[in-house]
């Protein structure tokens, strides 16, 4: 709590924060811990750049801190956006990241904060067998989800940060080059 609580103190702007975690087992291979695109803030903590890739969930839900002033737009993108990036039913987890990095106010603690048991059992583990184009950035699962995201965001003045980025024609043109690649 100490270390949460102390880096939102040190940047007002940010509205969800993300931390690592330890995995046990250890040795597993079960679990990728993906490296987020992000820039140095302080010695530990980052801002989540806004990328296609940053558009995944790459921190679980159990180890994010959010900021009242997310609630809404979290809610408005859990309700408006059907799916997650996997093309499954939206998470609140995936809703609470989105928003967060749509906003530029999402930031990542580089300190282990909680400890994750890993289950080969698990229903996640289970979902990952059975939809081998779940959890990686480019698939039609993604490309679905993309979609949903531009739709969403179309026009949605809520979000300058991610209209000033022009970002939704960086969307466009990798739902335009997956299909191009899917005829091929």
């Amino acid at each position: 709590m100490e270390a949460t609580l102390t880096a939102f103190e040190a940047e007002e702007e940010m509205e969800v924060l993300v931390s690592d975690y330890v995995i046990i087992p250890k040795e597993q291979n079960l679990l990728v811990v993906r490296q987020l695109e992000e820039t140095p803030v302080s010695s530990q903590l980052y801002k989540v750049d806004l990328t296609l890739t940053n558009l995944a969930v790459y921190r679980p839900g159990c180890g994010m801190a959010l900021r009242k002033s997310i609630i809404d737009s979290t809610i408005e993108i859990f309700r408006r956006v059907k799916v997650d990036f996997n093309a499954v039913a939206q998470t609140h987890d995936q809703a609470a990241w989105l928003a967060a990095v749509a906003r530029g106010t999402l930031y990542h603690l580089h300190q282990p904060l909680f400890i994750r048991r890993i289950h080969p059992d698990s229903t996640w583990q289970t979902e990952k067998k059975q939809h081998k184009d779940h959890l990686y950035g480019d698939s039609l699962s993604f490309v679905v989800y993309l979609k949903a995201v531009e739709k969403f965001f179309a026009g949605n003045q809520s979000y300058p940060y991610f209209l000033q980025r022009n970002f939704q024609e960086e969307i466009k043109n990798k739902i335009r080059s997956f299909s191009v690649d899917e005829l091929s």
